[in-house]
C-alpha cells in the first residue's frame, strides 16, 4: 500500500548534552590565539560533519548482529519476505508514536501480505524513575513469547496508542499494560507475567539488556551524538528514504 502524499518528516527524540561557555580573555594576544583557535575548530567541525556524513551512508552492521539484538521479528509463516527491515523505537518516544501513526498500518499490511519482515528493537534511553521504557520492553517480550504475529503487532500498535507523555517519569502500571496486553488476545499466562514482572529479572532484565546492545548498534551506525529514535536500518546501513519518499515502502517490497 502506498500514499501519494509526501509524508510529514518524523523527528527523531535526541539525547541532549549540555556545552559550557568559554572564558572570555582579555589580551590582544589572546583573541588572536582565540580567533586562529576558532578557525583550527571550524575546520576540524567541518571535517567531522562529512565524516559523520560518510559514516551513515557507509557503515553497516552484519545481519547476524542484528538477530542478536532483535526483541522479535515480525513475520507472516510461510513467507519470503522480499525485505527485512530493522526498526529501533523507543515506547516513551512521540517521533516513534507519530511514525507508528504514519507507517504502522502500512507496514503490518506489508507484513500480511508477506513482502515485508520487521525486526524490531526496543531501547530504553527515555528511562525515567519509573522505568516505563524497559517495563513496556519488557511486556512486549512476554508477548513476543506466543510467538503470534498478529499479537504482537497489535500490542505494538496499542502501546503507541496509549503512549503516556515523555514528561511522565511513571508511564503505564504494570497491571495498566497487563490490560492492554488482555485487549489484544494475550493469553492469562502471559497477562499475569506482565502484571507482575520485576525490572531485575525475567521480561524486563532481557528487554534491557537487548535494549543496551540495540543502543551500541546505533551508536555503531549513527555516532554516539546523534543517536535517535525511530531509527530504521535495511541491509545493514542506515535507513532514510521514509523520512522523504512518500512510495519508500512500496518501493522497498516491489
Amino acid at each position: 500500500m502506498s500514499n501519494n502524499k509526501v509524508p510529514k518528516k518524523v523527528k527523531p527524540v535526541r539525547a541532549g548534552a549540555g556545552v559550557k561557555n568559554p572564558r572570555q580573555t582579555s589580551s590582544v594576544v589572546t583573541y588572536v590565539l582565540a580567533g586562529l583557535a576558532i578557525v583550527v575548530v571550524i575546520a576540524v567541525v567541518a571535517i567531522g560533519i562529512v565524516a559523520n556524513h560518510k559514516d551513515k551512508t557507509t557503515k553497516s552492521l552484519p545481519e547476524d548482529q542484528l538477530k542478536q539484538t532483535t526483541l522479535y521479528t515480525a513475520v507472516k509463516p510461510g513467507a519470503n519476505p522480499k525485505a527485512t527491515l530493522d526498526l529501533y523505537e523507543d515506547f516513551q518516544c512521540p517521533a516513534c508514536q507519530q511514525f507508528e501513526k504514519q507507517f504502522g498500518a502500512q507496514i503490518v499490511q506489508a507484513i500480511n501480505d508477506g513482502t515485508l519482515s520487521v525486526r524490531y528493537h526496543m531501547v530504553n534511553f527515555l528511562d525515567k524513575s519509573g522505568k516505563y521504557s524497559s517495563r513496556a520492553a519488557g511486556a512486549a517480550k512476554a508477548v513476543a513469547a506466543e510467538n503470534n504475529v498478529d499479537l504482537y503487532l497489535n500490542f505494538h500498535t496499542k502501546l503507541y496508542d496509549q503512549q503516556p507523555p515523555e514528561t511522565d517519569a511513571n508511564g503505564l502500571s504494570n497491571e495498566q499494560l497487563a490490560q492492554i496486553a488482555a485487549s489484544v488476545g494475550a493469553s492469562p499466562a502471559t497477562q499475569q507475567a506482565i502484571a507482575t514482572q520485576s525490572l531485575d529479572s525475567g521480561n524486563v532484565a532481557d528487554a534491557s539488556s537487548l535494549a543496551d546492545a540495540s543502543l551500541k548498534q546505533m551508536s555503531d551506525l549513527l555516532g554516539a551524538s546523534n543517536v535517535s529514535t525511530p531509527s530504521a536500518v535495511y541491509q545493514g546501513k542506515v535507513y532514510t528514504k521514509y523520512q522523504t519518499d512518500p512510495n519508500w515502502l512500496s518501493e522497498l517490497t516491489k
